[in-house]
């Protein structure tokens, strides 16, 4: 699983950091379950990925920016 944190398009802090199976691609859409409610998933087209280096843990990271898909 690969760790991924997900940031919506024009933030700069990430909504939140998921585990995918893979790394999705530019033009995908991802599903993620809304807070608080099993049954209801927002859709997020894929606008960007990137990688990054974190200072903290001294390893690269994998970073994908999203919008809400309606």
């Amino acid at each position: 699983m690969v760790k991924v944190e997900v940031t919506k398009a024009g933030d700069v802090d990430p909504l939140f950091v998921v585990e995918f199976g893979f790394l999705p691609r530019v033009g995908e859409s991802v599903s993620i379950r809304a807070r608080g409610d099993d049954d209801v998933y927002d859709i997020y087209r894929v606008r960007d990925v990137y990688h990054f280096a974190d200072p903290r843990t001294d390893t690269y990271r994998a970073g994908i920016v999203v919008e809400l898909d309606d």
